[in-house]
């Protein structure tokens, strides 16, 4: 099942009633969200020596805006993947709580992070950047940032002990646009092969396997009746079959 943003729109009928709408098609799936989700549950135990509980919420579409002030108010983790990039969002609260978790302290937000607990929190990031390769793939070196058709908020909630509150952002690159189509003019003298059912025929197997030079099968429809002309298996015209001239001909009644 793919995620999608949800909305909700009055029902045609009955104004009382509502029914659910999907907006948009978003590029990733629950499994693959869950996947991350126990990715970096795993990489945080390492990195913090104790279990997080961590779960992933359904994301939504960020505008430029908003992703302007996140990113301005947080320390990012970028990550460039092969089938995608993201970037990890930690804010003040959450770095001074991992740091503060980290050396068995209370967090205090109106201090700056030593250099030994930025260093913590670093590896923090670069545990939950790595968790996240189920939905972008190998990680690698970062490159030239890639046009981006639309950003995704996921927000990944780590519980107890920690209780905080890390924003996953996945950029979502622009496709790729399809080569220009062929015009008419170039498949103008391209043949093609067409061929024409006159009818058909129900026969037994016993029958089949008898079959001699000479045999003669009775079609199940009328002499003169109905055919049709074929392009592959898709018919493309309606007629008839007989003869002209020297050759097998088909006449066009109607096309299809």
């Amino acid at each position: 099942m793919s995620v999608r943003e949800l909305d909700w729109e009055a029902h045609p009928e009955s104004a009382r009633v509502r029914c659910a709408r999907f907006v948009e098609r978003l590029p990733f799936e629950l499994k693959t969200l869950a996947q991350c989700a126990n990715e970096i549950a795993e990489r945080v135990q390492d990195v913090l020596a104790t279990t997080v509980p961590v779960g992933m919420l359904e994301p939504i579409v960020l505008s430029h805006d908003v992703w302007e002030q996140l990113r301005a108010a947080s320390r990012a983790y970028d990550a460039c993947g092969e089938l995608a990039d993201a970037t990890v969002l930690l804010d003040e609260r959450t770095m001074q709580r991992v740091a503060a978790f980290a050396f068995d302290e209370l967090a205090g937000s109106d201090r700056m992070l030593s250099a030994l607990e930025a260093r913590i929190v670093d590896r923090f990031g670069d545990a939950i950047r790595a968790g996240l390769q189920p939905a972008c793939g190998q990680l690698r070196a970062a490159e030239n940032a890639p046009a981006v058709a639309r950003r995704v908020y996921c927000e990944l909630r780590l519980g107890s002990p920690l209780h905080v509150v890390v924003g996953v952002v996945f950029h979502e690159r622009e496709r790729t646009p399809a080569s220009p189509t062929l015009g008419p003019q170039v498949l103008e003298e391209c043949p093609v092969e067409c061929w024409v059912r006159l009818g058909t025929a129900t026969v037994d197997i016993f029958t089949v396997a008898g079959f001699a030079i000479g045999d003669l099968v009775r079609l199940e429809t009328k002499v003169g009746a109905f055919a049709t002309l074929n392009l592959g298996p898709e018919p493309i015209a309606a007629g008839e079959g007989g003869v002209l001239g020297n050759s097998t001909a088909f006449k066009v009644h109607n096309l299809i």
